[in-house]
């Protein structure tokens, strides 16, 4: 499997960034029940904005955590 073949130090950082993103996964659930109740719907998708945003796998796990679709942003150019 694919975390077989990473290290010790790539685990660990993984986790850190995951027990990192929980604050926000959870005020995006809380804005989601809100939603839900106030509209009847949930938001189609979500985009993920700054630096972090270009963290392989933090759209991944958002999109996992929240079971909606999850993208960065990108800028729109000139």
């Amino acid at each position: 499997s694919q975390v077989d073949d990473v290290s010790h130090e790539q685990k660990e950082f993984s986790t850190t960034v995951y027990e990192a993103l929980m604050p926000l996964i959870q005020s995006i659930k809380q804005a989601d029940l809100a939603c839900k109740n106030a509209t009847q719907s949930r938001p189609g998708l979500i985009f993920v904005t700054g630096g972090p945003s270009l963290l392989p796998g933090v759209t991944a796990v958002i999109a996992e955590e929240l079971k909606i679709p999850t993208q960065p942003l990108r800028a729109l150019s000139s």
